[in-house]
């Protein structure tokens, strides 16, 4: 979040096995710590929660700022949020098929 304040533009490869991009709503846990994309790009009012009210002067990121390596365990909010918002995801199976330096070129 620091670095949209002083680079709005810049992209940012998610090198995880988990998303990370759930909503309160979309959450199985309801645990924030699968929900820090979900909050940098605005997904949900974060700044209305306890403790978050600094995310209101953050930039937000945009769905195209956005490029996952490594996906393997992906809930299924995070699947619709994925598809609907059209971010780029590489697997696993990508990385496996692919290998991780052609991932790293196309991502």
């Amino acid at each position: 979040s620091g670095l949209m304040m002083e680079r709005p533009d810049t992209g940012v490869i998610w090198v995880d096995a988990h998303a990370d991009i759930n909503t309160p709503e979309t959450s199985p846990s309801g645990n924030m710590h699968g929900m820090p994309l979900g909050v940098m790009l605005d997904l949900f009012p974060a700044a209305n929660l306890p403790g978050f009210e600094w995310t209101k002067a953050v930039p937000k990121m945009k769905p195209e700022q956005l490029v996952y390596v490594g996906l393997r365990d992906i809930d299924q909010g995070e699947r619709r949020l994925l598809s609907d918002l059209g971010i780029h995801c590489y697997t696993m199976s990508h990385i496996d098929r692919y290998g991780i330096g052609r991932i790293l070129e196309m991502a």
